[in-house]
């Protein structure tokens, strides 16, 4: 069959070569859609994580100047 410049070659072979290439190709970017989910899922993780332990770390901030001040009150720092 020709399409214009495109000659499309009709035997067996060539369709069976197609079949598995769109198959690979499938799998391919069923795979890369997985393995973007899993990123997009622990990039999440991570950053709610990270929130909290920056929470955190504001508080033990906080916390040691507080016992600085109250430290000063007895002995010079």
């Amino acid at each position: 069959i020709n399409f214009g410049r495109f000659k499309i070659p009709q035997d067996a072979n060539y369709w069976k070569k197609r079949e598995k290439n769109n198959l690979a190709a499938k799998r391919s970017r069923d795979s890369r859609r997985e393995r973007e989910a899993q990123i997009s899922f622990q990039t999440k993780f991570l950053e709610s994580e990270n929130a909290n332990l920056q929470q955190k770390l504001e508080k033990c901030l906080r916390q040691n100047e507080d016992l600085k001040k109250r430290l000063s009150k007895y002995e010079p720092v």
